[in-house]
Parts: C-alpha cells; structure tokens; sequence
C-alpha cells in the first residue's frame, strides 16, 4: 500500500516511542513525489544521522564520503543523473528545487535513478522539512538500543503502539544491525501504524521486484514458443506444398527414409540460418538497451553479454523446430509416386 513511504503524518508518537526501554533514538524519516519539470521525481529524505545516508553504490559521479558530509550537513543533494542532465546542472552547481516552499541547493553528487524511472533526489530530512514547508513525516526511524534484537524491538514498538490512543498513519524502527521501517499501512492498533524490521521491508520491496521480473520472464518464455510454433507451422505448409516435387523424386528411385532426411536437413539450415541471424540481433539488441537504460533513464544496469543465453537459446529453438517438423516431414515424405503422374 505505502511501499515507498510518501504518506504524511503527523509525529506526535516520536516522544513515546523515545521513552520504550528497548529504543536508543526515534528520527523522523520523509519523503515524497515531486512534479521537476516533465518529470515526477521520487524525494528520499533520511534523518541526519541515518547510516548510510546517501546509496553509495547507486553514485555514478561524485566522492561518497564527500556527498554523505554534504547532505548530512544540509544544504546540499544527490540528484539523479537524467534529471541534472535535463536542467544542465553539475557537481557544485547552485539551484533552485521547485518544492512546495521553493529553496536553493546544491548538487552533491549524481546518481542512478535509484529504481525510479522518472529519477529521485536524496536529501536530509531536516532539508526535506524546509522545503516542504511542514513537519510532517512519511516513517518513524527508529534506532534499538545495543543488545535488543531488531524482531525484539519491533514486539515491542507494537505493544507500546497497542496500547496508545490517536490517530497517525505510519511507524517505523531500526536497531543495531537493521532498521524497522514503516510501510505506511495500516496496523493493528489504535494509530493505525505498521511497524516491520529492515529485513522485512527489503523483502518486500525484493518480493514486488521478483514478481516485476517474473512477468517479464514469463514474457520471455512466450515469445520463443510463439516463434517456434510460427516457423514450424510455415515451414511445415512449405513442407506440405513441396508433395508433388516429392513424388517425382520418388519416381526417380529416391526412397522414403532418403527424402525425410533431405527434408529434414533443409528444414535445419533454414531455422539455423534464421535463429543464428536472430541470436545475434537480440544480443546487439541487449547491449543497446543496456546503453539505453544506464544512460538515458539511469537505471541501475549490471552490463554482460550473454553469450551463453543466446547459444542455448539458438540450440533449443532449432531443435524444438525441427522436432515438430518431423512428424509433417515424414508424412510428406510418404507421398505415394502416382501423385506425380496426376499433374
């Protein structure tokens, strides 16, 4: 429901939350979407004090050590690369973010689109604040005490939230190896709050992740049956048609096995032929998309050639094909030789 954590509330628990046994410090986490020219770019603001506080590993210019003191110490962002490139902004440079109350930063470091598409900003919370002009939070970062287990920590969190009244929307926590971070949904207790660890929250952004890909292998799956089906069902309409020329040669002391193997060769070169052609193609297809994605939309791409996929593919393609051209091969192949005496 909330799986990006954009909902607003009002923090009026962080006092409570900070009192529990089991809690070291309650920071407030934000974010948001946000209309940047033609683009609605996705707003990441973790507490000052969040580590990390900036995706190292998503960075594509910039020292991260650097951009973490920056936006940690305010005033500065990590803009994702798409979006500088459109507005012609670079490292350092001074700008103006459309946001609700309009402020002035300056650029950090650039970034991935960090898995939104139209592109995201990082920023601090306390900056994040400001620009919105209210105090507002979208999740309750939590910070455990030492020794307290993050499982622990979140039991507890939902007693304290149990046996509250009011009326938030969102929670969230974390402890010394993980972090409890609110979805946003609705929990079982009187506010309304959703408490999970950061193991569960990064499995389930991971589950909405692998049933993207799943629908896209699914994808993949249909289309080389589609292909195989089409081709054999061509080649075996040609195959069928070819029953006359067949007969002759059969008049002319060719035997039956002779014809469905000459048929079956030639059914080989013709889908080797074409799925060798099309192997290639898709390949250089992958590493353009690959360019596309990394440079266009930023999109954090791992780059390879997969040579062995288009192999296997080639290899189970032609072999499926030539499979179910067998059976309409040796059918043509048994043509009688008085059909050739009929044209």
């Amino acid at each position: 429901y909330n799986l990006l954590q954009t909902a607003p509330f009002q923090p009026t628990l962080q006092a409570r939350l900070e009192r529990l046994p089991g809690v070291r410090a309650v920071g407030l986490y934000r974010s948001g979407l946000l209309d940047y020219g033609e683009r609605r770019v996705l707003v990441f603001a973790p507490p000052r004090d969040a580590s990390p506080l900036v995706p190292i590993n998503q960075l594509l210019r910039g020292d991260p050590r650097q951009a973490t003191a920056r936006v940690r110490a305010g005033g500065w962002v990590v803009l994702s690369q798409a979006l500088a490139e459109e507005h012609h902004l670079r490292i350092g440079q001074t700008f103006t973010l459309p946001s609700p109350d309009p402020q002035t930063f300056r650029v950090a470091a650039l970034s991935t689109n960090l898995s939104w598409e139209p592109g995201a900003i990082v920023m601090n919370a306390s900056d994040y604040a400001r620009a919105w002009g209210s105090g507002d939070a979208t999740a309750y970062a939590i910070t455990l005490a030492p020794g307290i287990a993050p499982v622990r920590g979140a039991r507890e969190i939902e007693r304290a939230l149990a046996e509250g009244t009011g009326g938030n929307r969102s929670a969230s926590a974390e402890g010394p190896g993980g972090r409890s971070g609110a979805a946003g949904a609705p929990g079982d207790n009187r506010f309304g709050l959703a408490v999970e660890t950061a193991a569960q929250h990064a499995s389930a952004q991971s589950a909405l992740s692998r049933q993207a890909l799943a629908s896209l292998t699914q994808i993949a799956t249909l289309i080389p049956i589609a292909a195989v089906l089409a081709m054999a069902a061509a080649m075996g309409a040609l195959v069928w048609q070819r029953r006359p020329r067949l007969a002759k040669l059969k008049l002319e002391g060719f035997a039956r096995a002779e014809l469905w193997r000459t048929i079956l060769l030639e059914s080989l070169l013709l889908v080797g032929v074409g799925c060798l052609v099309g192997a290639l193609f898709g390949l250089y297809g992958q590493q353009l998309t690959d360019r596309v994605l990394a440079n266009v939309v930023n999109f954090p791409v791992v780059h390879s050639v997969t040579a062995l996929a288009g192999i296997e593919s080639l290899a189970l393609v032609s072999a499926t094909a030539l499979a179910i051209l067998a059976l309409p091969g040796y059918i043509a192949a048994c043509v009688p030789a008085a059909m050739a005496l009929q044209d």
